[in-house]
């Protein structure tokens, strides 16, 4: 496993075909093309050693390794977002509680597409 591959982009991809069950949509909503998409999917397989997502009624759904991992980077996203909240306001980390008090794998209290140009880069939320 080489986590140097790891990255946001690469975690966002992998909730939003979570959340959506489709590639294509999570490349229209993240604003990738599905070629990137598919790419970022395929080192998450190669890390994992596992499909994650198998076509079932024309929707990608988890497997259990996949499922197992959905938290954890649920957690890194929630984590991230912490950590930038804090560079652009350090007093705001007095007020959020940790990602792992009020993650699960059924609800996400923070919407990954809020993100304005992952693709290029930029990290600003709307």
């Amino acid at each position: 496993m080489n986590l140097k591959e790891l990255d946001l982009q690469t975690l966002t991809i992998f909730c939003e075909l979570h959340r959506l069950g489709s590639a294509s949509k999570v490349a229209k909503k993240l604003g990738l093309s599905n070629s990137r998409v598919s790419r970022r999917l395929g080192v998450l397989r190669e890390m994992f050693q596992d499909e994650l997502f198998v076509r079932r009624n024309r929707r990608q759904v988890a497997t259990g390794r996949a499922k197992e991992f959905l938290p954890l980077c649920q957690d890194m996203i929630a984590n991230f977002e912490s950590m930038q909240a804090l560079c652009m306001n350090p007093a705001s980390h007095l007020s959020r509680p940790r990602p792992s008090t009020f993650m699960n794998s059924q609800q996400l209290p923070w919407h990954p597409i809020g993100y304005v140009g992952l693709a290029k880069g930029s990290l600003q939320s709307k």
